[in-house]
Formats: structure tokens, C-alpha cells, sequence
């Protein structure tokens, strides 16, 4: 009996632990979902982005470049008006001028560069929360020179996210329209104006030598 007892709590004690061991595979798929799911995140974080850049409408005539400017440096927490701005930058013939606006930037200390840049380089600047400004013609039926500020990106609908002074906040443009709306020779560079203060500006430099030797 004594024999039949030993044999029977053995038995016992061999399925417990057998239970116990198998129940712990249950464990550990809401632990890999998890991670898939961060996993997904990122992956989303890194296909689109969105810059709380505030708004401004255009306050006069040809005022798009410094409506476009106001906003870009309220974005740096700069309170300029466009009126100051427009003062500066408006040329004798009413229009304003590009290479007015980046002399008026730079004497406010900040960095201030008119380049051509693919829409993948304007993603690496509004990845380190760099905001740009656009200049390209106003539609592809309106060809007339027009200044937007870019505040973000989203690869899964394919658009460019901008505020424009006119046609209004978070105004988007397809990548297509965005590239055939450009002044550029060449047709996958859009002209435009980056504005930063000089720290930002260092590391948007190597951000950007890192991706054209990629």
C-alpha cells in the first residue's frame, strides 16, 4: 500500500508540473504582440510627420513670403509681424523678394539659405523639426510664383502637408502635384528657403551629408 501511495503522489506531482510548465507558453504572445505593435509605431512615426507651426493668413497684396516668414519664425519663437517683415522685403515693383527676406533673416541671427532640395531631403529637415519654406508656382494652372511654408509629410497618403498663406492651414499637396509645381530645371528639386537658428542648422547639415552618402 505503502508502494501504491509513493507511485500515486508521483504521478501527481509529474502532471502538476506538467500543467504548470505548459500553461507558460500562454504567456508570451501578448509580449511579442506588444512588441509588434511598437515595432508598427515606429515604422508610422518615421512615415509622417506634423509640425504645430501657427497659422497666418496673408495681410496684403503679394504678402505670401512674409505671411509664409511670420509663421516660420513664430514657429521659432520669434513674434514678427508680416507688416515688419513686408517693410523689409517688398520690392519697388510691389513683389517680394527672396534674396531680401534672407538678408532680413540673417541679420536676425538666424541661419538663412535658398536652396533646391527633394522631397526626401525636406523630410529629413521636418524630421529634426525644421519647417520650410516653398517657393514654386501657386497651382498647375495658376504659374505664378507663390511662397508656402511646409510643416509636414505623410508617406501613406502621399502628400505634402503645408500651411499656405492663402489657400489655407494644413493644406496638401499629392508628391506628384508637389514636384510638378516646382521652378526648378530640375523637375525633383523644389526651391527652398530653410530658416534656423545656427545650432539646429549644424545638425540639419549632417543630417543631410548622411543621407546623400547613403
Amino acid at each position: 500500500m505503502k508502494a501504491m501511495g509513493k507511485i500515486t503522489i508521483t504521478l501527481i506531482l509529474i502532471l502538476v508540473t506538467s500543467l504548470f510548465l505548459t500553461s507558460c507558453s500562454g504567456i508570451v504572445t501578448p509580449e511579442l504582440q506588444l512588441n509588434s505593435d511598437e515595432d508598427l509605431n515606429k515604422i508610422e512615426e518615421i512615415d509622417s510627420i506634423y509640425l504645430e507651426v501657427p497659422y497666418e493668413k496673408y495681410a496684403g497684396p503679394n504678402w505670401c513670403l512674409p505671411a509664409s516668414g511670420a509663421m516660420t519664425l513664430k514657429y521659432f519663437g520669434m513674434n514678427i509681424s508680416q507688416s515688419q517683415i513686408a517693410s523689409k522685403v517688398i520690392d519697388e515693383y510691389g513683389t517680394s523678394s527672396v534674396f531680401k527676406f534672407i538678408s532680413y533673416a540673417k541679420n536676425m541671427g538666424l541661419e538663412a539659405k535658398y536652396q533646391s532640395k527633394t522631397i526626401e531631403e525636406i523630410k529629413v529637415l521636418l524630421n529634426s523639426k525644421t519647417p520650410v519654406i516653398a517657393i514654386q508656382n501657386y497651382s498647375l494652372t495658376i504659374l505664378k510664383t507663390h511662397a508656402r511654408v511646409i510643416i509636414g509629410y505623410d508617406d501613406e497618403t502621399q502628400e505634402i502637408i503645408t500651411n499656405d498663406p492663402t489657400a489655407g492651414k494644413d493644406f496638401r499637396i499629392s508628391y506628384a502635384d508637389f514636384l510638378s509645381l516646382n521652378l526648378n530645371s530640375s523637375p525633383d528639386k523644389c526651391k527652398v528657403i530653410v530658416l534656423s537658428p545656427e545650432e539646429i542648422s549644424t545638425k540639419n547639415a549632417e543630417l543631410l551629408s548622411d543621407i546623400n552618402n547613403s
